[in-house]
């Protein structure tokens, strides 16, 4: 709606209740008493966000949540607003105003990037490209929400494309289960591994997508790396199988072979 040229106020009913609902027990009265303290869009994501984080916000706090705030005001399209969006959020997070626009023009050529990379056609057998975008999706979705990595207990070392990216990944595993109730693991990541400070920020910075939906796209993410890992197993034991003459292949390397066949059959069906 916003980036249709609509001037959006939200307001939260209490008790999960739908206005209808919120009638009924209440009264039409207090409904429209809700309606006339609706908040300005911005200040009511901006009150989400501080909920998520502890005061005094950290630096990498601040840095979340106005790269999070940047998905909504870069679909601004009224100059005016969006200004007065920046100059908000830079006020109440004591920053300049100057860092706010910066991180808004890092997030506007970042979308315009990955829109580019899904609009060009990828070339047949490049499935390397696509693991390790996969890889880069996974880590920051489980960054920003952490208590969907359950949907990733299938994972192995054979399913990432680095020993590096795996330990990354097992880190978050241990943070998380350290840290159960934490909404955020990019700051407690980054201190976990500090040789990989700059990765993590990167991710805990990659943008999401419009209708992203945390355990849906992570349990895809998780898939595609199942799947490219499977499928590199497979190439391996079909190499080695190579290697024998006809009718001298070992009947473990058979069995491994139609093994991997199977699981990945469920992929391609």
């Amino acid at each position: 709606m916003t980036e249709e040229g609509f001037f959006v106020k939200v307001a939260s009913l209490p008790d999960g209740l739908d206005p209808d609902e919120y009638i009924v027990q209440y009264g039409k009265e207090r409904f429209e008493q809700i309606l006339d303290n609706a908040q300005d869009l911005i200040a009511f994501a901006l009150a989400r966000q501080l909920a998520l984080h502890p005061q005094p916000l950290s630096a990498q706090a601040k840095t979340t949540i106005v790269t999070e705030l940047a998905h909504i005001i870069t679909k601004q399209p009224d100059s005016i607003v969006r200004r007065e969006w920046v100059k908000y959020v830079a006020e109440t997070l004591g920053l300049e105003e100057a860092l706010v626009l910066q991180r808004l023009g890092q997030v506007e050529k970042a979308a315009a990037t990955t829109t580019r990379y899904q609009a060009a056609p990828q070339p047949a057998g490049t499935p390397a490209v696509v693991a390790a975008t996969a890889e880069e999706d996974l880590l920051a979705w489980i960054l920003k929400s952490p208590q969907h990595i359950v949907l990733c207990d299938g994972l192995s070392e054979a399913d990432f494309s680095s020993a590096a990216l795996w330990h990354v990944f097992q880190a978050l595993v241990q943070i998380r289960q350290a840290h159960p109730q934490a909404q955020d693991l990019a700051d407690l990541a980054a201190q976990a591994l500090p040789q990989h400070k700059s990765e993590i920020a990167k991710w805990a910075l990659r943008p999401t997508p419009d209708d992203f939906d945390p355990a849906r796209d992570i349990a895809a993410c998780a898939a595609k790396l199942e799947q490219a890992g499977l499928q590199k197993q497979l190439n391996a034991v079909t190499r080695q199988m190579k290697t024998y003459g006809t009718g001298e292949v070992p009947p473990e390397v058979f069995q491994s072979y139609m093994q991997l066949q199977r699981k990945l059959k469920k992929y391609r069906s």
